[in-house]
C-alpha cells in the first residue's frame, strides 16, 4: 500500500510537468510576453561636515591659511575669510591710500607656501538650490587705544568668483564700500535660486598683481593720525535666502 501511494504521487508530479511544458510551448508560439518592473532608489541628505579652505587660484587644491579664524559648520557655511592687514606706515598730512597684503597659505599636498588674493569662501551643501546671501559688516571705525581714524573708508574691489564645480555661479560685486559706523551690512555674494551650489571662493582681485590693490583703506588728509595700532573687525554673515 505504501508503494502504491508513492507511485501515485510520482505520477501526479509527472503529469503536472507534462502539462506545464505544454502551456509554455503554446505561449511562445502565440507571441505572449510577460513583463515586470523593479525600482532603483538613491537619497541625498544635507552635508554637515566642515569644508576646509581651498586655494582661490586653484579651487580643487586644499590649503591651510597661516592666519585663519575657524569656519562655520553646517550645510550652508562660511569656510574662511581673510584677515585684512594694511601694514605699517609713516604719518603724513596728505590723503593716503593703503592696500591690504595678500593672504599667505600653505599648500596641503606639497607643504609649499604661496601668497594668494584675499578671499572669502562659502559652501552650500543643503541640496535645495534655494539660494543664499553673504554679507559683510565693519564693526566700527578703525581705532587705537587713544584715537579714532575719523573719515577712514575701507573698500573691497574686483570681486571674482571661482569654484571647482561646474554649477551655476552666484552674483558678486565689483565695488563694496563698507559702512564704518557699523550700522549696515554690504552684500558680497548673492545666489539666486538654482545658483551657488557647492563651494565658491570670492577673491578680491583676479590675480596677485590686481589683488595687491583690491582691498584698500582711504585716509583723507583731514584725518588726525597719531602713532599707534589701529584695528576693527569685520562680521561675515551667510543668510539662507537671496533676499
Amino acid at each position: 500500500m505504501k508503494n502504491r501511494k508513492w507511485n501515485k504521487y510520482a505520477l501526479i508530479l509527472l503529469g503536472s510537468g507534462l502539462l506545464f511544458f505544454t502551456v509554455s510551448d503554446q505561449a511562445v508560439a502565440s507571441g505572449i510576453k510577460s513583463i515586470s518592473s523593479s525600482r532603483a532608489d538613491a537619497y541625498y541628505r544635507p552635508n554637515y561636515d566642515n569644508t576646509k579652505p581651498v586655494n582661490p587660484n586653484r579651487p580643487s587644491e586644499k590649503v591651510e591659511p597661516k592666519s585663519a579664524n575657524p569656519g562655520t559648520p553646517g550645510p550652508l557655511s562660511i569656510d574662511f575669510a581673510s584677515n585684512i592687514q594694511f601694514g605699517s606706515h609713516e604719518i603724513t598730512g596728505q590723503t593716503e591710500i593703503y592696500f591690504a597684503a595678500l593672504t599667505p597659505v600653505t599648500i596641503v599636498s606639497t607643504g609649499s607656501s604661496e601668497e594668494v588674493p584675499n578671499y572669502v569662501q562659502v559652501t552650500d551643501n543643503r541640496g535645495t538650490l534655494g539660494g543664499y546671501r553673504l554679507t559683510v559688516k565693519q564693526n566700527g571705525q578703525l581705532r587705537s587705544d587713544q584715537t579714532v581714524l575719523e573719515g577712514a573708508e575701507m573698500v573691497l574691489l574686483n570681486s571674482a568668483l571661482k569654484s571647482a564645480t561646474s554649477k551655476k555661479a552666484p552674483q558678486s560685486f565689483q565695488k563694496i564700500v563698507l559702512d564704518a559706523s557699523g550700522e549696515s551690512s554690504s552684500n558680497v555674494i548673492v545666489a539666486k535660486a538654482g545658483t551657488g551650489a557647492g563651494t565658491w571662493v570670492n577673491t578680491f582681485g583676479t590675480d596677485a598683481e590686481q589683488a595687491r590693490k583690491s582691498i584698500q583703506v582711504i585716509l583723507p588728509k583731514e584725518t588726525k593720525k597719531q602713532a599707534g595700532h589701529y584695528r576693527t573687525t569685520l562680521t561675515w554673515e551667510i543668510i539662507d535666502s537671496p533676499y
